[in-house]
């Protein structure tokens, strides 16, 4: 596989991965939460792995978030 395709099937995977946590995101948000910080927490507070297994962090969140966007 290329290095295009590998790049390729991570951008999928990660937007799937959007795709499968909008609904979440948006019970969050209608919560009240709507910074980074606080979706970081609340999803750290839930269970919710972060993409790499880790805690989430607020970059992994905005990133989550521009990928909902597009």
């Amino acid at each position: 596989m290329g290095n295009a395709d590998a790049v390729a099937k991570l951008k999928a995977t990660a937007a799937q991965r959007a795709a499968d946590l909008k609904a979440i995101v948006d019970d969050i948000k209608r919560s009240g939460i709507t910074n980074v910080r606080g979706i970081a927490d609340e999803l750290q507070a839930r269970g919710i792995r972060a993409p790499r297994g880790n805690k989430w962090h607020p970059t992994a969140v905005a990133r989550l978030l521009n990928r909902l966007l597009t």
